[in-house]
């Protein structure tokens, strides 16, 4: 059975944490961006992938498990940029970006 109060309540707080998550993933597009860049700026990277940090910290309160795991990809492959492929991170971008807004 589930309490319609805190309901209410998380789904105000997923309201207001919501376009600030989305902002977060444009943050790790242009860490992506950078790395498929000729000269690669760390600071864009790395904020990027704390960006990714913080998504997957708050997905998981809220029970999003894709964007959680997506999140925590994008993270693990912006802090190990040798192995990142810039084309697969678009991608899980995209879709951590659709889990979201959805």
């Amino acid at each position: 059975m589930t309490d319609p109060v805190l309901e209410g309540a998380l789904d105000r707080i997923w309201a207001r944490a919501r376009p600030k998550l989305v902002a977060r993933v444009d943050a790790i597009d242009r860490a992506i961006d950078s790395l498929d860049a000729d000269a690669a700026d760390p600071a864009v990277i790395d904020t990027g992938r704390d960006a990714a940090h913080k998504i997957s910290g708050l997905a998981g309160t809220f029970d999003l498990d894709e964007a959680t795991r997506l999140a925590r990809s994008l993270e693990h492959a912006l802090e190990d940029r040798r192995h990142a492929d810039p084309l697969e991170l678009r991608r899980m971008s995209s879709t951590l970006r659709s889990v979201l807004e959805g």
